[in-house]
């Protein structure tokens, strides 16, 4: 009965909704999720056609409520003096580096959304039972959408050469490969370029999908649009995505249709 009010009377709570500033586009749809009806957030930065982080031209007011990773994220964005900055971790410069994949990690996602609640309820403490709840949805929503994945995709053979799905894709299938870091920097470098046609043939001689994304080295993506078994998966638009766990099942389902597409021969 609760849960129905509150769905009920969302557009009372939406007049009052706290505003926060989120860095990233991955935290910005966390924070919009465990920010629900309380929350509207405006994103910092966004992908663009070719999958690089670029800021996006916003005044942020001299009050604004921000959450960043970290504060050294804080400043490079310019966020560390007169702002209410909440960044998730002191300092985490491991995931600042390597942040992208891992926010879309299972392993880690728990925890990280443990980070955003603490956030949340330091701007809006009256609220926080509101953000606790919204914590367990996320966490029953995660749980769920990768038993989903795995359902569909738990046989499907994967060669994952995405910049920030492979965590998520390997929660889901058994038989997942993704080459060493240093092999992918070496193609971004255009070197040891017979091992990536060597991969690419072998995976597609043994009927492998080939997942790749905008942020992929351009080398090795135009080696995958010669390719009938590679699929492009598409990086999250903050300003499209509402709800992070419908984008992460969009993208098993998107998997899940190519392959069958792929046997039926409808491609």
């Amino acid at each position: 009965m609760f849960l129905l009010f509150e769905i009920l009377s969302g557009n009372a709570f939406a007049a009052g909704r706290q505003e926060v500033w989120a860095t990233t586009p991955l935290l910005s749809l966390m924070v919009r999720f465990l920010g629900g009806i309380h929350i509207s957030v405006h994103a910092l930065s966004r992908y663009d056609d070719h999958g690089r982080l670029v800021r996006v031209k916003t005044n942020v007011p001299a009050d604004a409520r921000v959450v960043a990773l970290d504060g050294t994220e804080a400043v490079e964005f310019g966020l560390s003096e007169g702002y209410r900055s909440v960044p998730l971790f002191e300092r985490m410069p491991f995931l600042r580096k390597e942040g992208d994949a891992f926010f879309l990690d299972p392993a880690t996602m728990p925890a990280l959304g443990q980070r955003v609640l603490i956030s949340l309820s330091t701007f809006d403490a009256a609220n926080y039972l509101y953000y606790q709840r919204r914590l367990a949805e996320f966490q029953s929503r995660l749980e769920s959408t990768v038993g989903v994945g795995r359902q569909l995709l738990g046989e499907t053979a994967i060669l994952d050469l995405t910049s920030i799905f492979p965590f998520w894709i390997d929660a889901a299938v058994q038989r997942h490969i993704r080459p060493p870091v240093n092999v992918i920097t070496l193609w971004q470098k255009e070197e040891n370029l017979d091992v990536l046609e060597k991969t690419v043939a072998e995976a597609e001689k043994g009927g492998w999908i080939i997942l790749y994304d905008p942020l992929t080295p351009l080398v090795v993506k135009e080696r995958l649009l010669r390719s009938p078994n590679a699929l492009s998966l598409a990086l999250p638009d903050v300003d499209l995505v509402e709800d992070l766990f419908l984008f992460l099942y969009d993208q098993y389902l998107a998997v899940w249709n190519f392959s069958r597409q792929r046997l039926t021969g409808t491609r």
